[in-house]
């Protein structure tokens, strides 16, 4: 059985828009076009997208700026947690749910402070070498080291 042979242009007096075996355009709809046709509300769209147009934005924020990324100000805390409670709410399931709340309750309010101080301190060496002897001092009074 041979395959049928689909002619490159349409016989004489046939608009291959109109006809049952014409040309068909993608069936899946554009990002953001429910498949009914209807554009889609915000809070219907895909969060991936969201947040990938963002991050471009952003870096092409940056290096178009000619700011160093090493310079560059760091998103706020409080951003930093917004922006994991919006990943929370991909998740259907309570429990994976609360696994993500908890990582990023983590990430936001354990690790990132003393990152973002360490950043902080590195601008000049005479304030992170004061940084580090109070670090010291209050490891010492508290007898961790």
């Amino acid at each position: 059985m041979t395959a049928p042979v689909i002619p490159l242009r349409p016989s004489a007096g046939q608009d291959p828009m109109r006809s049952a075996r014409g040309a068909r355009a993608r069936e899946d709809p554009p990002a953001g076009v429910a498949a009914d046709g209807e554009d889609r509300a915000p809070a219907e769209r895909p969060a991936a997208a969201g947040v990938r147009s963002r991050l471009a934005a952003g870096l092409a924020g940056t290096l178009a700026s000619g700011v160093s990324p090493l310079a560059a100000q760091l998103p706020p805390i409080t951003g930093r947690w917004a922006a994991h409670r919006h990943a929370a709410e991909f998740y259907s399931s309570v429990p994976m749910r609360w696994l993500r709340y908890g990582f990023g309750f983590v990430d936001a309010f354990i690790e990132t402070p003393p990152i973002y101080l360490w950043s902080w301190t590195g601008k000049s060496p005479p304030l992170r070498a004061a940084f580090i002897v109070f670090v010291v001092t209050l490891l010492w009074l508290f007898r961790v080291i």
